[in-house]
């Protein structure tokens, strides 16, 4: 192709300088040989100049030649360690790591490294964005100015804060894979076993499978334990991440600052529903009928709208849990639920929107009725022979152990103190009294009462039956 380009410059330039050789045949050699020097060094100098800012193929297609202005450089973005605990080191761009201390600044293509069970770093960008190192962790700017963050995490768990940005990427990369973060808050994973996100707040893309985990979900890049889960989305377990004390961490400090802790996302809500027990009142018992061997109940009580709310009895064998609605306002009612006679233990677990589980045992004692005998005593009297009343009365329920009164007087309102007539000994129960013992004509009131020497008193207490005596 160049051969090609300099036939067409040069051919013509040589033509021209022949006609003028024979047209200047008179002129004495030296000039000749200026005019053919001079023409040369024009021909070579518009060449170099063509050549330089075109490339062949420009050229031969006859494009226009456009001056190309270099993009100004990007402003870069500083970082420096905020927080250090165990033993925390840096790299600097040399590649060589040194200890790390307080403020210690990091730019691009340095790195920092947590060693040990208790060690943990937090560096602080510039722009506002937060990065938390869990012990055994380690990465790498690979990029660190204001339109581009690239950090490659080696190894270890980091939690991130991400400030907003309308022009910054973020970027998360390991060794099978890349995270681009569309939020505020999530935990990058890069373990001998497993390379992932965990989205808490916003979202992130891996940008290589083009997969996007959610807020409350982690997106798995590579499993080398399980390869079926490479490349899956799956919901977090708010109770698994209760219990993992790096996120708890982590947590704990965007709580304790007033602009993260307005966007917590999936870590807002730590709390269990709470479950009340509004009926039957909570360790109470409940009476079946005595010939039953076992006892039932629907249980009533409030929680948090939106739960899923489910009660199984502990003390049936094979009982198996029971979903219970949850109303609008929070209120459940049960269905049936059966247990033995005895003390049963029910238990209820819900879980709320954000996946938080409570468990809340209670407790019913299940008994059999017990039939009692009704105590009383029934009293009749007859006065049809003018001499003497015939008094009877008949015991249900109860003994007399210390005998019974007798009671007589013009009043319904008998009492022993003032109308105690006879004392009449156990296991009598008929009496006959003259009517001489009565001072005068008229209407009488009796009744009979069992008698305690203990009390002094009597205890129960017969019906009133009135006789009319006449002289």
């Amino acid at each position: 192709m160049s051969k090609n380009i300099s036939d067409k410059l040069f051919s013509p330039l040589l033509s021209s300088v022949n006609r003028v050789v024979r047209r200047t045949k008179k002129l004495d050699r030296n000039t000749i040989l200026i005019i053919c020097l001079v023409t040369v060094l024009g021909v070579v100098a518009v060449w170099a100049s063509i050549f330089k800012n075109n490339s062949p193929a420009d050229l031969s297609s006859g494009s226009k030649v456009e001056e190309q202005n270099e993009s100004p450089e990007v402003a870069p973005l500083e970082a420096k360690l905020s927080f250090i605990e165990g033993i925390v080191e840096y790299k600097d761009d040399r590649g060589i790591w040194s200890s790390a201390v307080t403020d210690t600044k990091i730019s691009k293509d340095m790195g920092v490294r947590t060693t040990g069970a208790s060690s943990k770093a937090i560096i602080k960008i510039e722009d506002g964005t937060i990065i938390r190192l869990d012990a055994g962790s380690s990465i790498v700017f690979e990029s660190l100015d204001r339109n581009r963050v690239v950090v490659f995490q080696e190894n270890g768990y980091a939690y991130s804060r991400v400030a907003e940005s309308s022009t910054r990427n973020f970027i998360f990369r390991t060794t099978d894979a890349q995270f681009q973060a569309y939020g505020t808050a999530f935990r990058t994973i890069a373990s001998g076993d497993e390379q992932a996100i965990e989205a808490y707040e916003g979202a992130a893309r891996e940008t290589t499978v083009n997969k996007t985990a959610e807020q409350g979900q982690k997106l798995v890049a590579r499993n080398a334990a399980d390869p079926s889960k490479n490349n899956t989305v799956e919901q977090l377990d708010i109770e698994k991440t209760k219990q993992d004390t790096f996120i708890l961490w982590n947590r704990d400090l965007d709580l304790k600052d007033d602009n993260l802790k307005k966007n917590m996302g999936f870590l807002a809500d730590f709390n269990g529903p709470v479950i009340t027990i509004t009926e039957p009142k909570v360790d109470s018992t409940i009476e079946v009928a005595e010939e039953l061997t076992s006892g039932t109940v629907r249980i009533k009580g409030t929680t948090e709208a939106g739960t899923k709310l489910s009660v199984r009895s502990k003390s049936a064998v094979g009982s198996e849990p029971k979903n219970v609605p949850v109303l609008e306002n929070g209120s459940f009612e049960s269905d049936e639920l059966s247990a033995p006679i005895g003390t049963s233990v029910f238990e209820f677990t819900a879980i709320d929107k954000a996946g938080n589980k409570t468990v809340t045992n209670i407790t019913y004692t299940f008994k059999n009725k017990v039939t009692i005998q009704e105590q009383t005593i029934t009293l009749t009297a007859d006065n049809s022979d003018k001499e003497k009343i015939s008094v009877g009365w008949t015991l249900t329920g109860l003994a007399t152990p210390d005998g019974t009164k007798l009671l007589a007087g013009t009043t319904k309102n008998l009492t022993i103190k003032d109308h105690a007539l006879k004392t009449i000994s156990d296991g009598v129960t008929t009496f006959s009294i003259d009517t001489d013992e009565f001072d005068k004509e008229g209407t009488y009131y009796l009744m009979v009462c069992r008698y305690s020497q203990a009390t002094a008193d009597c205890d129960v207490k017969s019906n009133v039956v009135s006789v009319t005596i006449k002289k």
